[in-house]
Order: structure tokens, then C-alpha cells, then sequence
């Protein structure tokens, strides 16, 4: 605790004190704070030509981020030594005009002086500010030369403050915290003669008193060397490298000691609560760590994630499950309208909190951040209940380090909570079906009696056999609540326990177990097949039955076109004639490809996790073979479904995610218990056991950089936007937009879709008027983005020029408004 006291307040003290900060570009150590640039070339001072990348329409954009924030309430500047290169050797005929950006607002423009280097000064407004990074843009025209894309020559960016309190990166202080405690490790090492506490005492001190000059070496160095801490740990830097150093050394002063304790410490999970009380220790850091994170997140995310928290929204104000905003042209809407696109447990959940502490972006991941403790959970009883304590911790801090798991805390999506029903309902299902009473044990020996309900009902209810088929009935309901598109795992299991029931002869299942499971699941999901009914007189309504026949199949931009404003023919299944054999084959093809290169190159499952889970296979007792029997057949079934029908997302397979960390987890542990069974191994089991902890740490640590990254927190441009037109719009004002879910959600203003495939202003003229819009708002302002391919109406107002009827009322870095004034355009007829 000392340690991490400690060289927190150190490394705090050297980021506050800091209030200067050079960036010497071309110098050592430059690179990972720059993008848009070209390589470093010599000179006194080197230097590097803007251009190398980020080039748009003959300008380009370069970048340079700070490794810490300037003081809030000081007088900012930025410095810049910059220059141009001769009107000989560019070809220019007028020195070119470079514009500074803070944080995506413009601070000012200079002229570059000809083949030489100037000093540029420029205040830094209030308002460009932000609380997560701070982030330097040169804008300027390019040349080619010698086969490059040249803009400027940038010698020198610095930033001009005070000192304040700042809060250094978690990568740093976790490097820090590594150095800091193999300094005390090696310390140890020689007073451990001394009694311990003593010892340990001298060790700390030790370590934190040889972290004060690591961290003043960037204050004592010239400036042209660049060793200062961040702004990530891609490249290494001092206080990295000297973290892997003396990280390495201590471990090796007690490599002996560590060795013996890790050979030892695994089975002593097995004993006691240590198990429990480590996943409790980490899933209180886990909360406290989440809490405050998305305090600091504006955003609540895209598209279904905002679709979420508009619709819970509406719920507790009494508009009931409905939407504020129009996505799509399918048919023409009242605002507010039913929720009729993706699936309604995910708003239920949120609701709760929304009357807790208000409709706020934070109060809105608060059911995933429990739901995915749940399920942590979950992992921990069920494997330590089937495998052993070892395997159920493992898993569960899988389930805790995992970035997929961790997105969904960060923004409101409902395949965690699918994830969760799954895992519970077919653990209950396999449980149901393997269930065996003890032998010549009657009903009324198997539960207890309670006189306050009637004895032959509660017996019949909490029997351990239909407990478990009740159970799986319940979490299967809302799985199909929290993802209809699930019921086909559920047709999975189905079939499995039919080829159960009627070829494996070592289990009964009777049909009214059966009949009980699919009958409760069913009067679960009742009310949503009930509200669909009322709405189309179908079971499931989505207009995702019409995306189908679109996505992939054209560009996605294609589920947004002009539908019934054109009388169209909505999307039908024989639209895939139209297509071709080709193309549908083609695109099936994609589809089955992405999904088996996402999961060999590792990006949803670590390949060690992967290896792992085959060792766990091999591991596994010839009891459990039904349960990988079930777990196949649902994963070969969705995978089908997914691939064939609907389109391949990587997110739709996070509900196998469990399955495969306890998988791995049990071939960890089952390597381990190999080793332990043979006492004439044990020698090398020592050296194994470094493999598995090794194995543990690779499958792990990865994550943290991912889950800890800036870029979840800060104010971002539609928040800030969507602020403005909250505050400088009438309540009843409704926006076009190409992110209504996201606007709706921060503005708490009606919005509806850019159509698609826009042509000419005047095809606006119906969405217009159907749905009284007022105001234009745009970003992402590139026409060569997909976004605007076929929305060519639109590239005068991207590129901020002058169209008659739309007066520019907002412009925030890439976002703006648009007050639509047109009188053709708003009239009725």
C-alpha cells in the first residue's frame, strides 16, 4: 500500500510541476506523439515535412499529442517554430497559409516565411479545451517532391502553462508502480536479514526514493530528447524500459522464493475461501474503477446503444416503449413512435436507474456493469461447481480483464445481457437433463417442507429435477427478450435434448419437463410477442426484416433510402434474384471468412486463450461430453444463422465468450494438476508452473491498455453539439441528422435520418414535411466519405459553402447546423 501511495504522489507531484512542455520534432523519442507526418530529417535542429499521411482535397492534417493537459484557468499558448519551403522547390507561387487547431478550434492561421524557419505564438481559448487530451492540428497545403507529399517544416511544438494538479495515464503509473516495487524486491533482497516488517518498510522506502530521479531525468535532459512519460506505452520510454529492467531484476533476486510460492499457491485456492475473497477483491476494484470511468463519459454511444436510452427515456416519462426519432423510410411515423428495431430488454433495465438518478449517459450503463458482474460470477460457481476452484477464479477474471465484456459496460448494448441468459439457461438446461435423485429417495426426501403453501405443490415446484427445468425456462424467456434472434440456440438445445431423450440411455427426461421449459419460456416472452401482434400481427416485429435483403448485399447506406415518400416496393426476399447467384454467393463467402479470420488472428478470443481451452478439451472427463455436445450444436446453429441470414458482426459471438474462458481456464488448471500429480516431476514442474502463471499474465495484462483507454472519456462532438441545440432550440424542434439515436438521446429533441441516394435538395421535401423539420446537422464533413457517396445534394453544405435557404447557425470543429429557411422546401404543397 505504501508503494502505490508513494509513487502515486510522486509521479502526480512530476506532472503538476510540469509547465512547459517542448516537443522537439525530429529529435529522439518524437514519434509517438505525431501523426501526418513524414520521417525525421537532418539539420540543426532536425525537422520533419507535414504530408506523410492524412491528406484530403490538397491539404493536409498533421497531428501532435500531448503527453499531459494544460492548466485550467492559466494563460495558454502554443509555440511553433515552422517554416516553408522555397517557391523554387515547391512550385508554390504564394507561401503557403497554415491554420492551428486546438482540439478541432481553429486558434489561428500564419503565413510561413520562404525556405526558412519562424516562431509563431497563439493563445489558447477557454473553450478549445478538454479534460482528456490535448491535441495540436496543422492545417496547410501540400507539394509533391522527390515522391512525397510535403506540407510544412515543423521544427519545435510547445506548450506554454502553469503547473496544476494533473492525474498521470494509467499506463505510466502502472509502469511506475512495476519500477517502483522491483526497486523495493531488489532492496529487500538485502535487508531481509531484519525482522520483515522492518524490512519491508526499508525495501518500500527504498523503492520510492529511487523513483525520484527516473522522474526528474526529462527535467535535467536538453529538450531535443524527448523521454517524457506517455502518451501511451506503444513505444518505450524511460520510464518503461527502466520498469522491464528492474521489474526483471527483482523477480530474478527471488526467482527461488517466487517459484515455490507459485507452485504452492494454486492449490491452496482450492482450500477455504481464498478464491472467493480474490474475485471478491477484484470485482470491488472492477466497480469503483467502472464508476468512475463512465462518470467521466458524455457519450452514450451509437445507433442501438443510444436507441437504448432514448427509449427508456420515453418509458419513464409514460410515452411507453417508443423513440424519438425516424431512422428509416419504410413507412412514415409519428413522432414519438413505437420502438419497432431492436430488441426491448435492454431499455427495461435502464429504466429503473433513469428514475434512480435521472436519464443521464452514466445512469444508462448501469444494468451492464451489474449484468456483467453477474455473469463474473456466475463463471466463478459454475466452474468452480463442474471443474474446480482453480478454473472457476481463472474464468472469472477473464471475464473481468476482458475488453469485449468492458465495451459493453461502456456503452449501453444488449449482447451482455443475451450473453448472460444464454449461459444460465443452457448451464440449467444441461443441469435439468443430467439430473439423477439419489437412489430410492421419495419427493419428500429430496426438499423441505414449508406448511405456508401447500405441501404437494411446493414439492412439485422446488423438486430439484423441475427446479432446474423452471429455472432454464426463466433465463430462456429473457434471453429471447433480450435478442428474439436467440431462439435459434434455443432450437439447438432442443434438438440436443431430443437426441438425448431418445438415444442416451443413462438420463430420463420426461416430456412434461419439456413441455414446463419451452411453456415457461414462452410465457416469459409473451408480452413482447403480444405488443408485436398489436403492432404488425407478427410474433417478432423489427424492421430488420426488411434490412436483411439490403445489408451486404449493397452498401449499409441502402437502409436508409427514400421508401414510402417514392411508393417503393419495400425489401422482399426476391430481391436476392435481383442480386444474382454471384453476388449472394460472394457474400456469403465474406461472411464466413471474416468470422473465421477474426477468430484465428485472435481479435475476439486471445490465441492463448484459444490454446488453452483445446488443452481443456483434451482435459475433460467423459461426463461433461454432453454439455460440449449442447455448446457445439448452439454455436454451429447461430453461426448459420448469423452467416446466412442476418450478416456477420464479431460483437454476436461475445455470448460464447464463457464457454471459451472456461475452457481455458480448466486446461490451465489441468496442466497444473498434471504437474502436482507427480511428485518425481516436481523439479520441472517449478519451471512449468512459470509457463502457466506466465501463460495467466499474457491472457490477461493485454486487456488493461484497452480498457483503460482516454479515448472511452472526454466531451465529444455530438455531445457538444447536441448541448448547443438543446439550449438554442425550441423544445418541439426537430433535426435532420445522420446519427438521430445519438442527438435525440443528448438534445432531447425529435430528429429523423438523412435520407439516402439525395440527389437534389428537393427530394428532402417530403421527409421535410412529414416531419416538420427545422434544422440540418452535420459532420464528418468529407465528401469522399461512404457516408455521402450518394448523398450528393449535400456536398455544398460539407464543405461549408453558401446555399440559399440554409443559414449556418452552428459550427463546432467537424459538426455544424444548418437552420433550413427555404420556403420551397417547408412549404405544405
Amino acid at each position: 500500500m505504501l508503494i502505490l501511495v508513494g509513487s502515486t504522489a510522486l509521479l502526480t507531484l512530476a506532472y503538476s510541476l510540469k509547465s512547459e512542455f517542448r516537443l522537439a520534432i525530429g529529435e529522439f523519442g518524437d514519434a509517438p506523439y505525431l501523426s501526418g507526418f513524414n520521417s525525421d530529417e537532418p539539420g540543426t535542429p532536425r525537422y520533419r515535412w507535414t504530408g506523410g499521411s492524412r491528406i484530403t482535397g490538397g491539404q493536409t492534417s498533421a497531428l501532435v499529442n500531448f503527453p499531459f493537459l494544460p492548466a485550467s484557468g492559466a494563460e495558454n499558448q502554443v509555440k511553433i517554430q515552422v517554416g516553408a519551403a522555397s517557391a523554387k522547390d515547391s512550385g508554390q507561387k504564394n507561401p503557403p497559409v497554415v491554420a492551428i487547431l486546438v482540439n478541432g478550434v481553429e486558434i489561428g492561421k500564419a503565413q510561413m516565411p520562404e525556405g526558412t524557419v519562424s516562431d509563431f505564438e497563439f493563445k489558447v481559448p477557454a473553450a478549445a479545451l478538454r479534460d482528456d487530451y490535448f491535441l495540436v492540428e496543422l492545417r496547410s497545403p501540400i507539394f509533391s517532391a522527390s515522391g512525397r507529399q510535403l506540407g510544412v517544416k515543423v521544427q519545435e511544438v510547445t506548450l506554454l502553462t502553469a503547473p496544476t494538479i494533473r492525474i498521470p495515464p494509467f499506463e505510466v503509473w502502472f509502469w511506475a508502480l512495476v519500477y517502483t516495487a522491483g526497486d523495493g524486491l531488489v532492496a529487500l533482497k538485502v535487508v531481509q536479514m531484519w525482522r520483515i516488517r522492518t524490512a519491508i518498510f526499508i525495501a518500500t522506502v527504498a523503492g520510492l526514493v529511487l523513483l525520484v530521479p527516473l522522474l526528474a531525468i526529462p527535467y535535467m535532459l536538453p529538450h531535443n530528447i524527448n523521454l517524457w512519460y506517455g502518451p501511451s506505452n506503444s513505444t518505450p520510454y524511460l520510464v518503461q524500459v527502466a520498469a522491464w529492467v528492474m521489474g526483471s531484476v527483482g523477480v530474478l533476486a527471488w526467482v527461488r522464493e517466487i517459484g515455490n510460492w507459485l507452485w504452492e499457491f494454486p492449490a491452496k485456492l482450492e482450500e477455504g475461501n481464498l478464491a472467493r475473497t480474490i474475485l471478491l477483491g477484484f470485482s470491488a476494484l472492477y466497480v469503483v474503477y467502472a464508476l468512475l470511468f463512465i462518470g467521466q463519459m458524455d457519450f452514450i454511444g451509437h445507433a442501438d446503444y443510444a436507441d437504448n436510452a432514448v427509449v427508456a427515456r420515453n418509458l419513464i416519462r409514460g410515452n411507453g416503449l417508443s423513440a424519438d426519432y425516424a431512422a428509416q423510410f419504410y413507412t412514415r411515423y409519428d413522432l414519438p413512435r413505437p420502438a419497432d428495431t431492436w430488441p426491448l430488454l435492454q431499455p427495461l433495465m435502464i429504466a429503473p436507474f433513469f428514475l434512480l438518478f435521472g436519464p443521464t449517459a452514466f445512469a444508462a450503463k448501469l444494468p451492464n456493469l451489474i449484468i456483467v458482474l453477474t455473469l463474473t460470477w456466475a463463471l466463478y460457481r459454475w466452474g468452480t461447481r463442474y471443474f474446480n476452484r482453480k478454473t472457476g477464479l481463472v474464468a472469472s477474471l477473464l471475464s473481468l480483464s476482458s475488453p469485449v465484456f468492458w465495451e459493453t459496460v461502456a456503452y449501453p448494448i444488449n449482447d451482455i445481457g443475451f450473453t448472460l441468459f444464454a449461459f444460465l439457461g443452457l448451464l440449467n438446461l444441461y443441469r435439468a437433463s443430467q439430473y439423477h435423485p439419489l437412489s430410492g429417495a421419495a419427493v419428500s426426501d429430496t426438499v423441505p417442507v414449508y406448511r405456508a403453501v401447500p405441501r404437494q405443490i411446493y414439492q412439485w415446484l422446488v423438486y430439484p429435477a423441475r427446479k432446474y427445468w423452471l429455472w432454464a425456462g426463466l433465463w430462456c424467456g429473457l434471453l429471447l427478450w433480450s435478442k428474439p434472434s436467440g431462439a435459434v440456440v434455443l432450437v439447438a438445445a432442443g434438438l440436443w435434448l431430443l437426441y438425448q431423450k431418445f438415444f442416451n440411455r443413462e438420463i430420463r427426461i420426461e416430456w412434461k419437463n419439456l413441455l414446463l421449459w419451452g411453456i415457461l419460456a414462452l410465457l416469459v416472452f409473451s408480452p413482447y410477442m403480444a405488443r408485436s401482434m398489436l403492432m404488425s400481427g407478427s410474433p417478432v416485429n423489427s424492421t430488420e426484416r426488411y434490412d436483411v435483403w439490403l445489408l451486404e448485399y449493397t452498401p449499409w447506406e441502402h437502409i436508409y433510402d427514400l421508401y414510402y415518400p417514392d411508393n417503393r416496393p419495400l425489401p422482399e426476399p426476391r430481391l436476392l434474384m435481383n442480386y444474382g447467384f454471384d453476388t449472394v454467393l460472394k457474400t456469403k463467402y465474406t461472411q464466413f471468412r471474416d468470422a473465421a479470420e477474426d477468430f484465428i488472428q485472435g481479435r475476439y478470443i486471445a490465441p492463448v486463450v484459444w490454446v488453452f481451452a483445446v488443452v481443456g478439451l483434451f482435459g475433460l472427463s467423459r461426463r461433461r461430453y454432453g454439455l460440449l455436445a449442447l455448446l457445439a450444436s448452439g454455436f454451429v446453429i447461430y453461426l448459420l444463422f448469423i452467416n446466412l441470414y442476418w450478416h456477420y458482426e464479431i460483437r454476436y459471438f461475445m455470448v460464447w465468450l464463457p464457454w471459451f474462458y472456461l475452457l481455458g481456464a480448466y486446461g490451465l488448471g489441468w496442466l497444473y494438476d498434471k504437474m502436482r500429480q507427480n511428485e518425481n516431476t516436481a523439479k520441472i514442474g517449478k519451471l512449468g508452473i512459470w509457463v502457466l502463471f506466465g501463460s495467466f499474465l499474457i491472457m490477461t495484462l493485454p486487456n488493461i491498455p484497452q480498457i483503460t483507454d482516454a479515448g472511452y472519456t472526454g466531451k465529444t462532438g455530438i455531445v457538444i453539439t447536441s448541448e448547443w441545440i438543446k439550449q438554442n432550440t425550441p423544445a418541439d424542434a426537430v433535426i435532420m441528422t445522420r446519427a438521430p439515436w445519438e442527438l435525440s438521446f443528448h438534445s432531447d429533441r425529435r430528429s429523423v435520418m438523412i435520407p439516402n441516394n439525395i440527389q437534389t435538395l428537393t427530394q428532402l421535401k417530403p421527409v421535410i414535411r412529414d416531419y416538420k423539420v427545422r434544422y440540418l446537422q452535420l459532420n464528418y464533413l468529407d465528401t469522399g466519405n461512404s457516408i455521402w457517396r450518394e448523398r450528393p445534394a449535400l456536398w455544398k453544405l460539407l464543405n461549408r459553402e453558401q446555399v440559399p435557404g440554409f443559414n449556418k447557425v452552428y459550427e463546432w470543429g467537424d459538426f455544424v447546423v444548418y437552420e433550413i429557411t427555404d420556403p420551397n422546401l417547408l412549404k405544405e404543397n
